[in-house]
């Protein structure tokens, strides 16, 4: 059995206040994702844009950089988790393997052109019903009911976090916990 991971992390102008503070963040997690034995990291972020930073890496760590990371435009996250999960999808699987979509955001879907709020709750309600995908979200401060109704997430897998720096910190605290207590 192999687990495939896709990180879907916000590159909005918002997050340029906090830059310095969440690369390293993010360095940590992707570490601790792709130290796990058959697991494989799929790296995403999205601004108006999605860009791919790389697809199925296993067992090596895949630093992203302050000159990679570059916080502009609005919120393509309905298309960033779109790619995500497509990316993952055409991934060669076997029976046993798992999905793991984490989705960190610090704003509302604004520059979609793919997909919308309804079509991707369908896409997560179908990847969802075939028991071996789990889409965890960590939004903006007050929308994590909103976030889970909206896009059919359980709400024990949505989580709120800030943009800032102790929110950076505590977003990838949780997230690297969640990682643990999902392997």
């Amino acid at each position: 059995m192999k687990t495939h991971v896709a990180v879907v992390l916000v590159e909005s102008y918002s997050m340029s206040s906090i830059k310095n503070t969440l690369i390293p963040v993010f360095n940590d997690l992707t570490k601790a994702i792709t130290d796990e034995p058959d697991t494989s990291l799929t790296f995403i972020t999205f601004s108006t844009t999605v860009n791919v930073r790389f697809t199925g890496e296993t067992g090596a760590r895949i630093p992203i950089t302050a000159a990679q990371y570059q916080p502009n435009g609005n919120t393509a996250l309905l298309d960033a988790i779109g790619q995500a999960v497509g990316l993952l999808s055409n991934t060669p699987a076997n029976p046993g393997d798992a999905y793991l979509v984490m989705v960190f955001t610090d704003g509302e879907e604004n520059a979609s052109r793919r997909f919308n709020p309804a079509s991707m709750k369908k896409l997560i309600k179908e990847k969802q019903d075939e028991n071996n995908w789990t889409f965890a979200v960590q939004v903006p401060p007050g929308n994590a009911k909103n976030y889970a109704t909206k896009y059919g997430i359980p709400e024990e897998n949505v989580r709120e976090w800030e943009a800032t720096v102790q929110g950076t910190q505590s977003a990838g605290w949780y997230a690297d916990k969640g990682v643990k207590d999902y392997f």
